[in-house]
């Protein structure tokens, strides 16, 4: 029997979000009046976007509530990394574990490449999964002997029928990907990022390149090893890879160290209840009986234990000083070996903190832990965060569960639900959703550092569904019998079930009263009188079973008096009630059940909450509140709410099974097998069948109507609507039919993106639509739709012969002969099925040839053609062979794709009195998601058309070979306009090599308008070893130089009229490159020496508080403005060089949640 895999962790969700200041020029570039290339010298401030305190915004498609708290930001001159907390649900998991921070919150700061461990761990046993062309080849016909072969090999322990699927979520990215038998990297989402394992193997870690060319090394490895037993324990394998480094192409690293932490947590390995029902007529042996008993009744399984080696980060470091310290001083009570966060340290290059940000939290008496205040070093700088009845949220052992794991505060003592087909037979679990408690724990306010709150309102979730009005019918029989031993059998009238359900059956025993049966009182007497009551399905032609004691004939003796019994009948069947009574005796027997129902549609409750309202007050009392209407229309009431499957939770199992007894001779050799057929029906604690989608979600609404209102002002709807197709279960190619499938296949990947958006102003009489959004994705590029066919199998019993495929005309497996015939042809005794694999190490480039096999096309590629045999190959035509049974498979047939997917065009629609305007623009793609085009109409109805060309454009050129070759193939090179066919301007940025490294950087950009000869716009001269700008020759013929200072982060100078060379030889460049561990003060004085000695030059000088902004700017004429902050790091006041203020901010909150 193969290793089950017990549940892994559900890791922390860890994310890096960068921003470059890189040498991308963007499709609107020509609307800029300075080149971006040169160095960003900061503007004078403006207000902060208060936004960024406590921004809060509904994930529409799901209905939670999603916050994000900015802590910092890591900086070095071309990269930023974000540290933020993020809180993200629609409802707390009894099961859940609680994080570093806390239920729900995460701690953004960095990012990982997770692993979904599919059948056996990839690349950790010999077997693989079947390639690619060959499974396509083989799997359209299920009968075919070389995929059942395939299949039975695939049920075996260590042989590998599915790829392991792998989640990335790092900086903007995010997505999976799987490794197939060739090595060949498939993404979910083809993009451009380049994925390549470290050193040749997976368990050393990923190298993703984006295509800019920045590396993140993601070598930090995490495993995990599961185990529900002594004996059934799964080996120590890599789970998860945290992101390392990040390495830009100018030299720029950021480090992410972490501690070693082992840990581990548990999950409940279920329950189930099994009734086993002899089919054969053999009477059952010994070993039979044994069976029957061991795998009889109740069963709680042995929880799944998992121990992780894992990484908790510790610090945020990088060459240029400065850092980010991770400090965990409590004990996680919901992980043991693990500790929650407690500070996060800011360091500046001189190690001076800058900010120090204590997290505290509510531990309840459940051992359940809650964020409730992130508190910066400023005073009053803080976050208060409150939930509902947090103390009321039980232990993760709990049985108060729904179908879906959250609680719903029912008194529960087991997490099976109840069966009617088999009514009484074990103690059942409420598992009805209950939002009154689901509730409970989830985040009700959050107070923001500026003295605003925002509360939080929640309901149950729904979808649209059809519930039925019923009409009851009643039925009674009553039979008598005399003197005779037995009577005959009397039927009522048929029963016309109208819909599953459950009935009760009344019954009374009475003596006869004939006058040949007096009545008496002897005990012996009474004892004997009886009968039987029996329930006939005429739709299937069998006996059902009639509870409590589950027996399709339930015998009616001992003593006179009513009895209750119970049976489950299926809607649209047809039923008898049959009675037989014994001498002298007289039953009445009485049913009510539903014989006939109406559907009515209505709104059905699921599992989780979404948000109903949000309710923001300021500091100053403003009052913003927003609804969100889950429904189809704005002036609707049927839910727009969609589950993932048609059924509802089914945690019944029926079906037929066999088992086989080993028969030894007097000297115990095995010489044959008694075969028994027995039927089988259990019922587990999980659903069977897929009640969450592939994103995890139970439900997804298509449509979200947000309406805003601000102290009694409506300011008009929002309707929302998104893409939504169920992602297909796989196919069943073997089984009986009541195996489940509940694995996806992820056809369906954009779903949740917006497709629609409505906007609407309040009317006298409702709402009048005002603009119009429609954004249409699809294929882009010629790259086509990649589909990988994987294989879930398991056997369903214990076969005989395990070990064995082939059964060979003279053997019976030891004990029955247990195979199917198989004829050797011409044809099959020559096929073989072909493959190609590239023996080369380095990053393959796959590409199919006319006869759909996969070649890798890389330099030194070293292609190798496989060929699997057919089940046939070599034998001697007109033979027969044969192969084992395929009877006790199940075996789900299901699909990797990965889409070239991307907006191809938005066209919006403005509403006015006049009649309406209509603004279309289409894009189109390069195979690596590049936009190639962009078209419009404007608005004189001239069609007007931007291209863009990136290195791979442009292929033959040395320069740009390189960039391809490093991924940097996102720069934009030349980009144009077009009315028609007439080029209305251009604009081109040349590379060339710089430096001992062989940087790629801008040489110079070159600009053309219309018919006018083109013109060099700026020259790059010289950059410092950085790759940041140092001198430039600009239009003008004037030459800029700039200084860079606090370990090259900052520009400090701008002297126009001078060249680099000269500039750096008037300053003391260690002083600036430690200007953080100076006063400003000094720093001016240093940099007035270039005005000292640069008296034909203009110089302008800056300096810094780091982490914040600029702090002081020094003109030409030597006139220094001043910058002061607050403690929430916001502009406070500009001031002159004589401590006059001239501007002065004071900060309004007002949150906006639509926004």
């Amino acid at each position: 029997m193969k290793y089950k895999q017990p549940k892994l962790p559900v890791f922390d969700k860890i994310f890096i979000f960068i921003s470059l200041s890189v040498l991308l020029l963007h499709p609107n570039v020509f609307s800029q009046t300075s080149n971006p290339n040169l160095p960003v010298i900061p503007p004078s401030p403006t207000a902060f976007n208060l936004g960024k305190y406590g921004f809060i915004k509904p994930g529409f498609f799901t209905g939670a509530v999603s916050l994000e708290i900015p802590i910092t930001v890591y900086k070095t001159p071309n990269i930023e990394v974000p540290v933020s907390l993020r809180y993200n649900s629609s409802g707390i998991k009894v099961e859940e574990l609680s994080s570093r921070t806390g239920l729900v919150w995460n701690l953004n700061a960095g990012g990982a490449i997770i692993r979904m461990i599919k059948d056996e761990p990839d690349g950790y046993y010999s077997s693989r999964v079947m390639p690619e062309e060959v499974m396509k080849e083989i799997s359209g016909d299920k009968m075919d002997p070389t995929f059942r072969a395939y299949l039975l090999n695939g049920a075996k322990e260590h042989f590998d029928t599915e790829y392991d699927v792998f989640s990335f979520n790092f900086l903007n990215f995010s997505g999976k990907f799987i490794i197939t038998e060739k090595g060949e990297y498939i993404q979910e989402k083809q993009s451009s990022l380049r994925i390549e394992n470290i050193g040749g193997n997976i368990d050393n870690g990923f190298m993703i390149t984006d295509d800019l060319g920045i590396k993140y090394i993601f070598s930090e490895k995490e495993t995990t090893q599961s185990s529900s037993g002594p004996d059934n324990r799964s080996p120590i394998l890599p789970t998860g890879w945290y992101l390392s480094s990040v390495i830009h192409p100018k030299g720029d690293t950021v480090y992410f160290k972490y501690t070693r932490v082992i840990t581990s947590f548990s999950f409940s390995g279920g329950e189930s209840y099994t009734r086993i029902t002899v089919n054969s007529t053999t009477q059952p042996n010994l070993e039979f009986n044994q069976f029957i008993t061991a795998n009889s009744g109740y069963k709680e399984h042995l929880v799944s234990l998992n121990a992780i080696d894992g990484k908790r980060l510790s610090s945020i470091e990088s060459n240029y000083g400065h850092r980010i310290d991770f400090y965990n001083r409590i004990d996680n009570p919901g992980q043991g070996g693990d500790s929650l966060l407690t500070n996060i340290v800011v360091k500046g290059s001189s190690g001076k903190i800058l900010d120090d940000i204590k997290l505290s939290y509510f531990i309840s008496g459940n051992s359940r832990v809650f964020l409730d205040t992130v508190r910066f070093a400023a005073p009053n700088n803080r976050y208060i965060l409150n939930y509902n009845s947090p103390e009321g949220f039980p232990t993760r052992t709990s049985k108060s569960q729904d179908h879906w794991g959250y609680y719903n505060g029912k008194n529960n003592s087991t997490l099976l639900p109840p069966f009617a087909g088999l009514p009484g037979a074990y103690t059942s679990a409420d598992r009805d959703p209950d939002s009154q408690y689901t509730q409970t724990g989830l985040l009700k306010e959050v107070v923001f550092p500026t003295g605003g709150r925002t509360s939080f309102v929640y309901e149950p979730n729904t979808f649209a569904s059809t519930k039925f009005l019923q009409n009851s019918s009643s039925v009674s029989v009553r039979s008598e019998t005399g003197s005779i031993d037995n009577g005959v059998e009397v039927s009522s009238v048929t029963m016309n079930a109208g819909i599953d359900q459950l009935i009760n059956v009344f019954a009374t025993l009475s003596n006869a009263s004939l006058s040949e049966c007096p009545a008496s009182q002897d005990p012996d007497v009474l004892r004997r009188k009886g009968g039987k009551l029996k329930i006939y399905d005429l739709t299937t032609g069998k006996s059902i079973p009639i509870g409590p004691s589950n027996d399709s004939v339930e015998v009616i003796t001992n003593g006179l008096g009513d009895r209750s019994y119970t049976a489950y009948l299926f809607g649209g069947h047809q039923y008898k009630i049959i009675l037989t009574t014994f001498s002298c005796s007289r039953l009445n027997v009485t049913s009510a059940f539903v014989s006939q129902s109406e559907p009515v549609p209505y709104n059905e409750i699921t599992g989780g909450v979404r948000l109903k309202e949000t309710k923001t007050v300021s500091q100053f009392g403003a009052v913003t509140s927003s609804t969100y209407k889950y429904t189809e229309k704005i002036d609707s009431v049927k839910s727009s709410g969609i589950v993932p499957f048609d059924a509802q939770a089914d945690y019944s199992s029926i079906r037929d099974k066999a088992f086989y007894s080993k028969v030894y001779n007097s000297q115990g050799v095995l010489v044959d097998a008694i075969v028994y057929s027995y039927n089988e029906t259990k019922i587990a604690s999980s659903s069977l069948n897929p009640i969450f989608d592939i994103a995890g979600n139970q439900v997804a609404y298509a449509t979200v109507i947000e309406n805003q209102v601000n102290d009694s002002m409506d300011n008009g709807v929002i309707l929302h609507h998104f893409r939504y197709e169920r992602n297909p279960i796989g196919q069943l190619i073997y089984g009986d039919g009541s195996y489940k499938p509940n694995t996806y296949s992820n056809y369906f990947y954009p779903n949740g993106l917006e497709d629609y958006t409505a906007y609407y102003q309040r009317e006298v009489n409702g709402y009048s639509i005002i603009k119009e959004e429609f954004f249409d994705y699809g294929l882009v590029g010629t790259n086509s739709i990649q589909t990988i066919p994987m294989v879930k199998v398991q056997n369903s019993f214990t076969p005989p012969c395990q070990n064995d495929i082939v059964v060979q005309p003279d053997e019976t497996c030891g004990i029955v002969r247990y195979a199917d015939p198989v004829s050797v042809t011409t044809e099959n005794a020559i096929k073989q099925y072909r493959f190609s694999t590239c023996k080369a190490n380095h990053r393959h480039i796959w590409i199919k040839d006319a006869n759909g096999i996969k070649h890798c096309l890389a330099a030194q590629s070293i292609n190798e053609d496989g060929y699997i045999p057919h089940f046939c190959f070599n034998k001697t035509p007109g033979t027969v062979l044969e192969l084992k049974k395929t009877d006790a498979l199940d075996a789900v047939i299901y699909n990797f794709y990965s889409y070239p997917y991307s907006l191809i065009s938005k066209k919006e629609i403005n509403y006015t009195d006049k009649g309406s305007i209509v603004n279309t623009i289409n894009y189109t793609y390069d195979n690596e998601n590049h936009i190639k085009s962009t078209a419009f109409v404007n608005s004189r109805g001239e069609r007007v058309k931007d291209t863009c060309k990136y290195p791979v454009d442009l292929k033959g050129n040395i320069v740009y070979d390189s960039m391809i070759a490093r991924n940097m193939t996102g720069y934009l090179i030349e980009q144009s306009t077009l009315n028609g066919t007439t080029e209305l301007k251009k604009l081109t940025t040349r590379y060339a090599f710089w430096g001992d490294k062989g940087d790629v950087l801008p040489i110079d950009v070159q600009r053309s308008i219309s018919s006018l000869q083109p013109f060099t716009e700026v020259t790059f001269k010289q950059y410092n070893k950085n790759g940041q700008v140092t001198e430039a020759l600009l239009l003008n013929g004037q030459t800029e130089a700039y200084v860079w200072g606090y370990k090259n982060l900052y520009p400090v100078a701008k002297v126009i009229g001078a060249d680099y060379n000269t500039v750096i030889k008037l300053i003391n460049t260690v002083l600036l490159d430690n200007a953080a561990s100076y006063t400003d003060q000094q720093i001016r004085d240093e940099l007035n020496k270039l005005r000292t000695n640069l008296p034909d030059a203009m110089v302008k000088t800056y300096t810094y508080s780091p982490g914040i902004g600029i702090s002081s700017e020094t003109d030409p004429s030597g006139r220094v403005t001043y910058y002061e902050y607050d403690n929430f790091a916001r502009l406070k006041s500009i001031k002159d060089q004589n401590g006059k203020i001239i501007k002065q901010y004071d900060y309004q909150y007002q949150q906006s949640i639509a926004q």
